[in-house]
């Protein structure tokens, strides 16, 4: 047996929403346990198999030891199980100098030497060889078959972890999301069909309201502190929008959060006066294609926030009209002579700012593939090209997050035939790279028809988390990240599995995790299909988590969106992206700690911001013209 390796996997085993499926990850072997007991670390650069079935690999470096002077060779022709040797050769011939990481430590039983190699997501199991630097592969997938439980994901991303733990071994990798809900509250049934749950900051002092978009009314729900439930705000608010489709920002410069609404025929913005209450006033001039989504983006005109009308063939820019209040000029973006022709169905656009340079940056998604629109200046964007991404057949959704945590913006895609986590890679192009097959329990557990979804932080850790929500045939999905991109599936805080709410399973309309309730923990809104909306406040030991939560005020000189960075003890926290009222970033931590943020607004230079964390969360409004 292998001391390293197999001395504590006794792997959990996990019922995982979905039927019959089933997931693992191991709560008493983790990567920490794995990091420490190696006594060598190695990061190969591995070359195909030869003629003899042997592998070379070239030392790139060691992150813990000290590193051979020449090169390991990996031996592939003692694997008994032919169907394990042909995956084994097909793992490592994909890519010449293909990345893999070699733990190497000693048998429980003779202190032989023995390894483990991670090479493509996968891990194979070795056996010293007769000569020094030598390897024999044994098996794929580790011992009793269960390495994957200590680790799902890609080989980028375990390397980054363990870097990580070798310098700080303190860091806590996580075996489950450690959260659960407590007694459900419902707010009673929305009619019509319903586009959107969101949270939006009415008054700027980050506490959220409930919106919910329906085609027959609009609704505003408030959590009122003493009697621990929600109000409905919508007539004392005066909000008559019936909505197909919505977006909230800082449209009229009275720094207030307004409302953008397309009832199918008229765009109405419902300005926000001083007292809370809306009022309508309809925009004349838009763009005769249908509307299929609106973004409220940065249109270059200071203190009010612009659209991106989202049409079957470009996308259109609304900025706000400098002499006519209310009203707004149309500026169709312009899709280059090369970019490609046939996307397939058009799905609703995503704005953020891709590059990390403080502008904001349209991408088109498609079914097929994307086109991106990269910002040149405020409200000036350079021709359409294509992107990687593609959604997918059937209902579409899209939504930013970066789940590997390295500070670039990436897309997660839902449809009728799946999931999709396009990783952003960078480039001067903007490279996207569909990693779901590497994310853990994210790649099997998502059913189809998917329908929409966000990234959260659900359970206060710092590490960007997933939820999704389905048209039919699964309930609500939340997923915790063990680090870069290793998502669990957050069993306790399932619906369907824990029975938690009946029908669940016939679908959803809409959803949304956020903090509706003040504590600093993140909680979930689910809409039904019977239009009934289910609040589930978590449960929490404590009054109240920890969280550096960062704004953006709408009527500033920039209307967003900005990308904010974060770092906490030596960790990245990742990129949220932030728009007034619309979205905040969310940096949770469990402990006491000191987080520093970093922001980028067009023609400023990089800000930093060290957020102190005592015992109790602290929020952070980005000053105007920083």
């Amino acid at each position: 047996m292998h001391r390293l390796f197999v001395m504590s996997l006794v792997a959990g085993l996990l019922v995982i929403c979905g039927g019959d499926s089933y997931a693992l990850i191991n709560p008493t072997f983790t990567p920490v346990h794995l990091v420490a007991q190696a006594d060598l670390i190695l990061v190969l650069k591995v070359q195909p198999p030869d003629a003899a079935d042997h592998c070379v690999g070239e030392v790139v470096k060691a992150i813990k030891g000290k590193a051979p002077d020449k090169s390991q060779t990996i031996g592939l022709s003692q694997v008994s199980n032919r169907d394990q040797a042909t995956a084994i050769k097909d793992l490592i011939g994909k890519a010449p100098g293909a990345q893999a990481i070699l733990f190497v430590g000693k048998k429980e039983m003779d202190e032989s030497m023995a390894a483990m190699l991670h090479v493509g997501g996968k891990w194979v199991v070795l056996d010293a060889g007769k000569e020094k630097n030598t390897w024999e592969a044994q098996s794929l997938n580790g011992p009793m078959g269960k390495m994957e439980a200590v680790w799902a994901g890609g080989t980028d991303m375990l390397l980054k972890l363990c870097e990580l733990l070798v310098d700080r071994p303190e860091t806590v990798v996580p075996v489950e999301s450690g959260v659960t809900w407590s007694d459900k509250i419902s707010l009673g049934t929305v009619p019509g069909k319903i586009s959107l749950a969101q949270a939006v900051d009415l008054a700027g002092k980050g506490e959220n309201a409930l919106f919910i978009a329906s085609d027959a009314g609009d609704r505003l729900f408030q959590w009122d502190r003493n009697t621990k439930g929600f109000e409905d705000l919508t007539a004392r608010r005066k909000l008559g929008s019936k909505s197909v489709a919505s977006a909230w920002g800082g449209f009229t410069g009275s720094g207030r959060v307004d409302l953008a609404s397309w009832d199918g025929k008229r765009l109405t913005i419902w300005a926000q006066a001083a007292d809370g209450s809306f009022a309508p006033t309809v925009v004349d001039d838009v763009p005769a294609d249908a509307c299929l989504g609106l973004v409220a983006i940065d249109a270059g005109v200071p203190a009010r926030a612009g659209l991106l009308w989202t049409t079957p063939t470009a996308p259109v820019l609304l900025v706000p009209d400098r002499v006519k209040p209310g009203a707004f000029i149309c500026k169709p973006l312009t899709i280059g002579a090369a970019a490609p022709k046939d996307l397939g169905p058009v799905g609703m656009c995503l704005v953020a700012d891709f590059h990390g340079d403080g502008l904001a940056d349209v991408i088109q998604v498609c079914a097929k593939g994307s086109l991106l629109f990269t910002g040149k200046a405020r409200g000036e964007f350079a021709e359409g090209v294509g992107c990687d991404i593609a959604a997918g057949s059937g209902r579409t959704a899209a939504f930013v997050g970066d789940w590997d945590m390295d500070g670039r913006l990436d897309v997660f895609t839902t449809s009728a035939d799946g999931c999709h986590l396009w990783q952003n890679v960078g480039g001067g192009n903007l490279k996207f790279e569909d990693r779901i097959g590497l994310s853990g329990e994210a790649a099997y557990i998502p059913q189809p028809k998917a329908i929409g979804g966000n990234v959260c932080d659900f359970n206060n850790d710092g590490r960007q988390d997933l939820f999704i929500y389905y048209a039919e045939g699964a309930g609500p999905q939340l997923f915790f990240n063990r680090g870069f991109r290793s998502l669990g599936h957050g069993h306790t805080v399932d619906l369907q599995d824990n029975n938690l709410l009946d029908g669940i399973r016939d679908g959803q309309q809409a959803g949304v995790v956020a903090d509706f309730n003040g504590d600093a923990a993140q909680d979930l809104v689910v809409v039904l299909l019977s239009g009934e909306v289910v609040f589930f406040p978590q449960k929490l030991d404590a009054d109240a988590a920890l969280a550096a939560r960062v704004a953006l005020a709408p009527g500033g000189p920039y209307a967003g969106p900005v990308t904010v960075t974060a770092t906490s003890e030596g960790r990245s926290l990742g990129a949220w992206t932030v728009l007034p009222g619309a979205s905040e970033a969310f940096f949770g931590s469990r402990d006491a700690t000191t987080i520093t943020i970093n922001w980028k607004v067009p023609g400023g230079e990089m800000q930093k911001k060290d957020i102190a964390l005592g015992d109790e969360a602290v929020r952070f409004v980005i000053p105007p013209g920083k």
